[in-house]
């Protein structure tokens, strides 16, 4: 059996034809990093940027990636627009319940973290834990890592008829470690920047007063970024990295 010179001429077109479905059926195309620089724009607390940052651009780095990450400060609300018209790959901020929810945004919880208090070394309690009370008494430096008037400290206090006195509010957390030393003034801080920033033989730490809650670290992107490849692979980056360090 031989093609007829019609089915000889139509053949090219034909292929043409089946290789558009199959890219069709195969969705679109995979994001490949290695092909050309790309950036991806972040709204992130510092938190983000002191623990898993810098391991993410080392991971590029090593597989020589040329990727850039900029990061835009945190605010009270969750930059959902920034989201929606791609200004903004993706958000990272806290919950659960710290923000306002937005039913086109999806999110995935990266890791959970509580609290401890942080104090200069010379001026550590005799107890393991504060109480209540005695936590209220001491003068406080707050960290404000992302832009807040208060944070999960305050909004827990006055939910137990309690305010602290803040003498003093800091841009970041190294800054509020540096205002501590050498006074009896505390720090609330999550415990694994506490373990990453306020070394031992400088500072000391007790467990907060009981009752205190412990927050997650969230992802939070544009529904219609889903599915789309570059997004999806930065995504992917991030939480394998966090599994790396064992912060899952």
């Amino acid at each position: 059996m031989r093609p007829t010179y019609k089915a000889t001429t139509m053949y090219g077109h034909v292929q043409k034809i089946l290789e558009s479905i199959n890219l069709c059926h195969a969705g679109g195309q995979a994001f490949d990093p290695t092909q050309k620089a790309v950036t991806f724009n972040l709204c992130a607390p510092e938190y983000f940027e002191q623990l898993i940052l810098p391991s993410l651009l080392k991971h590029f780095d090593r597989a020589e990636l040329p990727v850039i990450v900029n990061v835009q400060k945190l605010e009270t609300e969750i930059p959902a627009d920034g989201l929606r018209d791609g200004s903004l790959d993706l958000v990272i901020c806290f919950g659960p319940g710290f923000h306002r929810t937005h039913k086109d945004l999806c999110s995935q919880v990266l890791l959970e973290d509580d609290l401890v208090c942080v104090f200069d070394k010379r001026s550590a309690p005799p107890q393991p834990a504060f109480s209540l009370q005695s936590f209220v008494e001491r003068r406080h430096v707050f960290p404000t890592p992302w832009t807040s008037t208060t944070n999960m400290v305050d909004g827990w206090l006055a939910r137990q008829g309690h305010k602290r006195q803040v003498i003093a509010r800091a841009n970041s957390y190294g800054a509020a470690l540096k205002m501590i030393t050498g006074t009896d003034f505390i720090v609330t801080l999550p415990r694994r920047v506490q373990t990453l920033l306020a070394p031992a033989a400088v500072f000391s730490h007790c467990e907060a007063p009981s009752g205190l809650p412990g927050f997650t670290l969230e992802m939070q992107w544009n529904e219609s970024s889903e599915q789309e490849s570059a997004n999806a692979w930065f995504r992917e980056q991030v939480v394998k990295v966090c599994a790396d360090q064992g912060l899952l």
